[in-house]
């Protein structure tokens, strides 16, 4: 009873503490790919003060989400989002790149002062287990009297 674990028992803990580590490292890497496209929304929609389609295209073009974008299954939470596709412009074909939400602060608020709330879709790929989707939240400051952009007000 000098050894308990044989060499092949320890060798399978090793390895499998290894895979561990790789899927939360590749995990924290897709996370933070993701962070970086739906700050670049959010820094956009802020320099604009409004939501402008052709500099948030430009932004998802320059965040190389083109290429990592989920397709097809992802879905806004509610009515309350507006669909938007990796063009820039309103989806209406259920296939959303991004949902963005227009809110408005108070209804006393003088002048009118809204906050945006950008979720961004993202696609990790596992080659053993398969595909999954994750999505990451993010909201803007205040925005006073922005441009009227088509964009859903909840």
């Amino acid at each position: 009873m000098r050894e308990s674990i044989g060499g092949s028992q320890l060798f399978m803990i090793v390895i499998v503490l290894l895979l561990l580590f790789t899927a939360f490292l590749c995990l924290s890497i897709n996370y933070t790919a993701a962070y970086k496209v739906s700050d670049s929304i959010i820094n956009t929609i802020k320099r604009d003060e409004g939501y402008v389609p052709d500099n948030v295209s430009q932004a998802l073009q320059e965040a190389h989400y083109v290429t990592r974008a989920q397709n097809g299954n992802s879905v806004c939470p509610n009515a309350e989002w507006t669909q938007i596709g990796l063009d820039g412009e309103v989806s209406v074909d259920n296939k959303p790149a991004i949902c963005v939400k227009k809110t408005k602060v108070s209804e006393e608020s003088m002048p009118d002062m809204y906050y945006y709330t950008v979720k961004v879709f993202y696609r990790v790929d596992v080659p053993i287990l398969s595909s999954f989707s994750l999505s990451t939240t993010a909201t803007t400051p205040n925005i006073y009297s922005p441009l009227d952009d088509g964009i859903k007000e909840s």
